[in-house]
């Protein structure tokens, strides 16, 4: 019985480093880009030209695709969810750290239609959202919108779908404060898992669109 314990132990311990393996690649070994198809997403051709420093902590280089591990994230294709069902997943590992990446979350571009419940731009300059689900409204999630300027989002290849975002929410509202309540939006972003700060509107599992890299106001 013993011995049969010490097979199932090393067995589950084999899985478990196969696992961690497969979905975590640090910084220097971002693995192969995903996706066949045509990407709906591509890095501009030159870098943004107006770069203003450093913004962010915590996973900066991930919050704004400028690791090199976003090799790994699938931008030819788009997969819908709503709010409620992408805080029903799996929450992260605490122990995130640097440029890795959970996958399939962190490496998956969703679209949501929700609800805009609130927004305020952040000390790191990035404009804070929180969405609700529509069918749940009890139900939120955080998607933010780098500024094109910090670094690292102005070196990412992606800052222009920064500034489009920022700009079709600006020309949504008056001056980043909502003109009328709770406006039904469509929002494009990289999955990403932050870690519990008394964040406004967190999902249970403190997952986030971060980066936004499109949103439609609906009628």
């Amino acid at each position: 019985m013993r011995k049969l314990a010490g097979i199932l132990f090393w067995a589950a311990l084999f899985a478990a480093l196969v696992w961690y393996a497969n979905t975590r690649l640090p910084l220097d070994n971002p693995g192969p880009a995903v996706g066949a198809g045509p990407a709906l997403f591509t890095p501009d051709a030159a870098p943004w030209s107006a770069c203003t420093g450093g913004c962010g902590k915590e996973r900066w280089e991930v919050k704004t695709l400028a690791d090199p591990a976003r090799a790994r994230v699938d931008f030819t294709r788009v997969q819908d969810a709503t709010v409620t069902e992408l805080g029903a997943l799996d929450p992260a590992a605490a122990s995130l750290v640097g440029g890795w990446r959970r996958a399939p979350e962190e490496t998956t571009v969703y679209r949501v239609e929700a609800e805009l419940v609130t927004l305020f731009a952040e000390e790191d300059r990035d404009w804070h959202l929180v969405l609700a689900d529509p069918a749940n409204p009890g139900a939120t999630m955080i998607a933010e919108i780098p500024d094109p300027a910090c670094q690292a989002a102005c070196s990412s290849g992606f800052a222009s779908y920064y500034a489009r975002a920022r700009d079709v929410l600006l020309a949504h509202t008056n001056d980043g404060r909502l003109s009328r309540r709770r406006p039904r939006v469509r929002v494009t972003g990289v999955g990403f898992f932050d870690f519990p700060h008394g964040q406004r509107g967190a999902a249970p599992n403190h997952i986030e669109l971060h980066p936004v890299l499109a949103i439609e106001f609906l009628p």
